[in-house]
C-alpha cells in the first residue's frame, strides 16, 4: 500500500506541477488581456469603470477568463487516487468488524443452509459442488465493494461538478457591475 501511495503521490506531483506551469502561462495571457480590456473599456464605456482601479479590474477579469476545468479535474483525480484506497480500507474494516460481531454469514455456513427438495426446484445447485457454491456465495458477499466504490466515484464527480457550476462567474460586464 505504501508503494501505491508513493507512486500516486509522484504522479499527482507531476500532474500538479504541469498544471502550475500551464497556469503560469495562462496567467500571463490573462494579465495581457486584462490590460487590453481595461484600455478598451476606458475608451468605450468609462462610466462602467468609475471608481475602480486597474488592479481591481485585472482581478475581476482573471476570475472571469481563467479556465477552471483543469483545476477541478485534477482535484477529482486527486480525490480518486487518495480516497479509493482509504474507502477500501474503511469498507474492509467494516466487513472485518461485522464478521467479528457475527453479522456476516460465512460462505460455508450460507451454503450449508441451502436445502433442495425432491422436485428439483434448484436443479443448478444440485449439479454444483458445495465448494463451487461457496465461491459463488463469497463473490456475492463481496459485491458491496463494487457499489461502495461506484457510490464514492459518483459522489466525487457530483461534488466537483456542483462546485464547478456553483462558482461559475458571470460575464465580465456583470462582474464589474457586481463588484461596484
Amino acid at each position: 500500500m505504501l508503494t501505491y501511495f508513493l507512486i500516486a503521490a509522484l504522479i499527482l506531483a507531476v500532474l500538479w506541477g504541469l498544471y502550475a506551469l500551464w497556469s503560469r502561462g495562462v496567467n500571463a495571457d490573462i494579465a495581457e488581456g486584462a490590460q487590453a480590456e481595461w484600455r478598451r473599456f476606458q475608451r468605450q464605456d468609462p462610466q462602467l469603470l468609475a471608481g475602480m482601479t486597474e488592479d481591481q479590474f485585472a482581478r475581476i477579469y482573471a476570475r472571469v477568463e481563467r479556465p477552471r476545468f483543469p483545476a477541478y479535474m485534477l482535484g477529482a483525480i486527486t480525490a480518486f487516487a487518495i480516497g479509493t484506497p482509504a474507502l477500501l480500507a474503511v469498507m474492509n474494516a467494516a466487513a472485518y468488524f461485522a464478521d467479528r460481531a457475527g453479522m456476516i454469514a460465512q460462505p460455508a455456513e450460507a451454503a450449508s443452509y441451502l436445502r433442495f427438495d425432491e422436485s428439483g426446484a434448484a436443479t443448478l445447485a444440485g449439479r454444483v459442488s458445495p465448494e463451487a457454491l461457496q465461491y459463488v456465495l463469497q463473490g456475492w458477499a463481496g459485491f458491496y465493494y463494487f457499489f461502495g466504490l461506484l457510490f464514492f466515484w459518483v459522489l466525487v464527480i457530483f461534488v466537483a461538478m456542483r462546485r464547478y457550476h456553483a462558482r461559475t462567474p458571470g460575464f465580465l460586464r456583470e462582474e464589474v457591475l457586481r463588484s461596484r
